[in-house]
């Protein structure tokens, strides 16, 4: 029964495996706790909806997953809903069964029932489980605190997700990437801004590299009108340098620091170490020396610990005795780079091309295990002659049979605090001994690695700045996303900031906001208030947010084209990228509606302005052209003439009449010249006298009138038109005709007709020669 019940296991036949406990049931065989472990782990495997086969009950259930579903999605046997619901009853019965027999229970069993409550959502009796853990006196791992963890991240309910997180932390396990991303999607969902700052902090220093659908989770927070409420206006500039440097850089951890809007983008991160969307440099985050000597220090121990003949011991005097190096090759790894054949000539080629880039031009230190460098093909003279080169600079170190390779040339790059070139990505169990945070941290500073083209190795060495999350003094975020690329300068980062954040940058900002508010309330009282979309600042803010899209999208199309090429899981890719460009389209939609809506408005405002203009200039027109007719008739009724103030002229001034009544017209001039008087021309209070100095200039002029019916009317020209005044009784002039013969009288000629006979310019200087002789 147990060789069938371990079959069941590696096949993932959950269906099987229950017929062998029905079974067993009965025929009356008793089932020990082994067998319970295998039945209740393929039922609550079954229950979640994939079943992962397995090489046995106990390594059924290592995974640490919050999802079994997402990560063995690949790999595991999907399950239909019917078989689910089987599966989740007859598991809860076969726990009570065992609850009922007194079966010791471990904590494979127990995490086996906590998965099966998180299949029917019920997270208190996950957490339970691991309570029962506790007080069974076993170590509860963190597997066991998945299905606690996901359940309540699942219903949204943060307080007793982060319940769990402290019974973790209290137990000595220390959530990962997988329960931080849960912890995180939940508080972003609940607008948690202390948990996500503190969440943010806990992946800085776990996972320093978050993952796509981490990053879009972070994205999402940044987005939303929380984060924007978020946050302190005044703090102590002084107290977050000091906090920096005290963390050896790259976060202060004194909580978000601003408020506002944020605004996030996706950037990399040029060879000067400076974002190329916002400039701002990064840091790189100092190792401390202790650290790093108690790091080497257990590297060694537990390299000794697993070495024969002391070994090691004698690596350590060999280093003592040849070193200091600045750079270590791992011989294997470069010899069988991307191939199944070892080549020495790769490792030659790197152990060159590395000694050109180090400062002193010293040859590195080479590590290969003592199989690699004999045999049939290391004899072969090109490969002898590259070994004896070696050894005779002092620069091959081959360790023994039956050692460990990879602690030889750890423990050689830690202890000289040199270059390690290799691409192995140490995650496997040798180094999951290791158990510190510090390693990642050392890793990022020191590890080269190295790629093979036409031309020979190119490296790609440590960047001069460190890979992880990092919090600037201005409050602002930087966010690498962990996808598999060959060049650290291609890596996608999320460029998270906010505008003026500094204290004195939000100080001028409230002042110049208290400004506008009171030039905005003086201004209504004058006017109505101008909407939003009209002022000239929207607009400008607008064309900005839309041009900064550009550089947006272009990151964000080489960063899913990268995700795509590199990922595993090439689906969730693409519906990520979907997700994305939907609301990508829907951004630029929005913005290229607000710009036409701006400008519209804007250009519609400008034009009744212009409208509003002309008619004004218009009317001005018009004022004038009336205060100009009204100048002209008051210069008219100034200029009255009277016959009586007429001054007696010289003859030559006057024209005879008709030839039929020459004689009378004559008698008549007589009478009215003997008439005048000195004393017509003395001034009077109640007589208007007329003045050459008081008649406007364009009034100099005479149109003299031939018509009798125009007898008694007198014409001024006024400018461009003729304007004729009717006078009481007008003065009779009589102007010579044409063709008329010259005629003497008094000794004086008489002019004739054409020469200025209709001038008035000659009466009115006659008449003030006339009165300063007078």
């Amino acid at each position: 029964m147990r060789l069938e019940f371990d079959m069941c296991s590696k096949r993932g036949d959950v269906m099987r495996a229950i017929e062998l406990y029905d079974w067993a049931q009965r025929e009356g065989i008793s089932m020990g706790q082994y067998q319970y472990s295998v039945i209740l782990y393929l039922c609550s495997s079954a229950a979640v909806g994939v079943v992962q086969p397995a090489k046995s009950g106990n390594s059924g259930s290592r995974s640490s997953n919050l999802d079994d579903r997402e990560k063995h999605y690949n790999r595991g046997i999907q399950v239909s809903e019917d078989l689910r619901k089987y599966a989740l009853k007859r598991g809860l019965e076969i726990y009570e069964k065992m609850r009922l027999q007194n079966i010791p229970m471990n904590e494979s069993t127990l995490t086996a029932v906590a998965r099966m409550a998180m299949s029917m959502g019920n997270g208190d009796m996950a957490f339970d489980m691991v309570k029962q853990m506790t007080q069974l006196g076993i170590n509860p791992k963190l597997r066991s605190y998945a299905p606690a963890l996901s359940s309540f991240c699942e219903i949204g309910d943060v307080e007793k997700a982060f319940c769990v997180e402290k019974h973790m932390l209290e137990h000595g396990v220390s959530p990962e990437a997988p329960e931080l991303e849960a912890l995180l999607r939940a508080s972003v969902e609940a607008s948690k801004g202390d948990k996500v700052y503190y969440l943010l902090q806990k992946l800085r220093t776990t996972v320093r590299r978050v993952s796509p659908s981490a990053a879009d989770t972070i994205v999402r927070w940044f987005d939303s009108a929380a984060a924007s409420r978020v946050g302190k206006r005044k703090w102590n500039e002084v107290d977050i340098k000091e906090a920096v440097e005290n963390g050896g850089g790259g976060w202060h951890g004194q909580g978000w620091l601003g408020k506002g809007k944020w605004r996030v983008s996706f950037t990399s991160i040029g060879p000067d170490a400076s974002c190329r969307c916002c400039g701002e440099k990064l840091a790189t985050i100092d190792l401390d020396p202790v650290e790093t000597e108690n790091f080497a220090e257990s590297v060694a121990s537990i390299a000794v610990k697993r070495d024969k003949d002391s070994s090691f011991m004698k690596f350590k005097k060999w280093l003592d005795y040849y070193g200091p190096f600045e750079a270590v090759i791992d011989g294997a790894n470069v010899g069988l780079s991307n191939q199944t054949r070892f080549m020495p000539s790769k490792i030659n080629a790197v152990f060159n091309g590395i000694r050109q880039k180090l400062p002193s031009k010293k040859r590195p230190l080479i590590i290969l295990h003592n199989r690699r460098i004999s045999g049939p093909k290391m004899d072969q003279p090109v490969n002898k002659t590259l070994v004896e080169k070696w050894r005779n600079a002092d620069a091959l170190f081959a360790t023994p049979t039956g050692s460990n390779d990879d602690w030889y040339w750890l423990y050689a790059a830690i202890k000289f605090k040199c270059l390690l070139v290799t691409n192995d990505e140490m995650r496997d169990h040798t180094f999951q001994l290791l158990g510190n945070d510090f390693f990642p941290k050392w890793k990022e500073r020191h590890q080269v690695r190295f790629r093979f083209d036409e031309t020979g190795p190119i490296f790609h060495m440590p960047p001069p700045y460190s890979v992880v999350i990092q919090e600037s003094e201005k409050g602002h975020w930087h966010v690498p996303i962990a996808v598999d690329q060959d060049e650290e300068s291609e890596r996608a980062w999320l460029c998270i900031t906010r505008p003026n954040l500094s204290p004195a940058g939000l100080a001028s900002i409230d002042h110049k906001m208290e400004g506008l508010i009171s030039k905005e309330l003086s201004f209504k009282k004058d006017s109505q208030q101008q909407p939003d979309h009209l002022q000239p600042s929207q607009f400008i803010k607008s064309l900005q947010e839309l041009k900064e899209l550009r550089s947006q999208l272009h990151h964000a199309a080489d960063y899913w084209e990268k995700s795509f090429l590199n990922a595993k899981q090439k689906k969730k890719v693409v519906d990520s990228t979907k997700e994305y460009v939907c609301t990508a389209v829907v951004a630029v939609v929005d913005h290229l509606g607000s710009v036409s809506t701006n400008l519209n408005t804007i250009v519609s405002e400008k034009a009744s302005s212009f409208s509003d203009a002309e008619l004004r200039i218009d009317t001005l027109k018009q004022r004038f052209l009336a205060y100009e007719l009204y100048a002209q008739k008051v210069a008219l009724t100034r200029t009255r003439w009277c016959f009586t103030i007429i001054p007696k002229s010289p003859r030559r001034y006057l024209s005879t009449p008709n030839l039929v009544s020459a004689e009378k017209e004559k008698s008549s001039d007589e009478d009215i010249r003997d008439a005048s008087s000195v004393s017509a021309w003395e001034k009077s209070d109640t007589e208007l006298i007329f003045e050459a100095e008081d008649l406007p200039l364009f009034l100099y002029t005479y149109a003299h009138k031939t018509s009798p019916a125009d007898a008694n009317i007198s014409a001024v020209a006024v400018r461009d038109a003729v304007t004729v005044c009717r006078k009481g009784q007008a003065p009779t002039f009589h102007f010579q005709q044409s063709g008329v013969p010259e005629q003497k009288k008094h000794g004086r000629r008489r002019l004739s007709s054409g020469r200025s006979s209709g001038d008035i310019m000659a009466l009115v200087r006659r008449s003030k020669r006339g009165l300063e002789g007078l």
